[in-house]
């Protein structure tokens, strides 16, 4: 888990799967997506809802955040999110977010369920899946930020790059998806949110050494976590959001330089270290961090 509480790698379990729950709190995941949604045959969702007390537990009895996916349908979303409440998740993870309204009645929502079930603030994620939601991302994020007890949740951005790419009539690839995406990139750190996902499509689950590449170009652009659709992602995305020795081996360099002179800009190996360099660097030192 970084800093700050944003876990490196969200691995998803379909929540009617009963052998990959069992053996999903094994996995090294720093998070668990307990999936209601795409994952789910239809005539399953009703069963695996029914089940999330006791799968809640079983994906978290290593001490992972367990996440509940819910679907996007209002009809079913009530229920999903009074469901992953009522069992305890740790947060909720909310596909196919259009508009700041969508925030709003989530939020109040949210504090209901907490009230009624003694609860902690959840932490929330928000997937932006179309369109419409890139364009509204910057409300989106802001309604995000105002929701009670912001500060005391993980609230993060997540792409849905599929779905974004289909929306967007664009195919969904690194270049194209880096280029699409700049507004969401934006919209996270205006509002203080963390920034979970990656660039591109990641239908190929087998190919891992394009994982690898996708994820190393996304933390470039200031991801801190990464969504894993198959177990044998996870310690691919625990290590690309950790930094390389090489980088730690920089960034502790810097701060011990800067530091060493009061916080004044300083010359290391022909690079000037002034503070937004070192805020970089103070920023890779804590990212370290088991």
């Amino acid at each position: 888990m970084s800093p700050g509480g944003v876990p490196r790698s969200l691995l998803y379990v379909p929540a009617h799967h009963e052998k990959m729950i069992a053996g999903a709190a094994r996995r090294g995941a720093h998070a668990l997506i307990l999936d209601l949604e795409d994952a789910v045959p239809q005539d399953a969702k009703a069963t695996a809802r029914e089940r999330l007390p006791e799968s809640v537990r079983t994906v978290g009895a290593h001490g992972a955040l367990v996440l509940v996916r819910s679907n996007a349908p209002w009809s079913l979303a009530w229920r999903d999110l009074e469901a992953a409440a009522a069992a305890g998740a740790g947060g909720l993870l909310l596909p196919k977010v259009d508009a700041p309204a969508v925030v709003d009645v989530l939020g109040a929502y949210l504090v209901e369920l907490e009230e009624r079930f003694d609860l902690p603030p959840l932490d929330l994620l928000l997937t932006i899946e179309s369109a419409r939601g890139l364009q509204a991302v910057g409300e989106i994020a802001a309604a995000l930020a105002d929701l009670p007890s912001a500060r005391d949740r993980l609230t993060a951005l997540v792409p849905g790059n599929e779905d974004l790419s289909l929306s967007l009539h664009m195919e969904p690839t690194p270049e194209l998806m880096a280029g699409a995406l700049w507004p969401l990139f934006v919209a996270a750190r205006a509002h203080g949110h963390a920034l979970i996902g990656s660039v591109g499509s990641g239908a190929d689950y087998r190919d891992l050494a394009s994982f690898r590449a996708r994820l190393e170009r996304s933390r470039s652009y200031g991801f801190e976590g990464t969504t894993c659709i198959h177990p044998a992602q996870v310690p691919i995305a625990n290590e690309v959001h950790r930094p390389s020795a090489a980088d730690l081996a920089w960034a502790r360099a810097v701060v011990a330089a800067f530091e060493a002179r009061g916080g004044e800009a300083v010359g290391l190996d022909g690079q000037m270290i002034d503070r937004p360099v070192y805020a970089r660097a103070k920023r890779m030192v804590d990212e370290a961090e088991p």
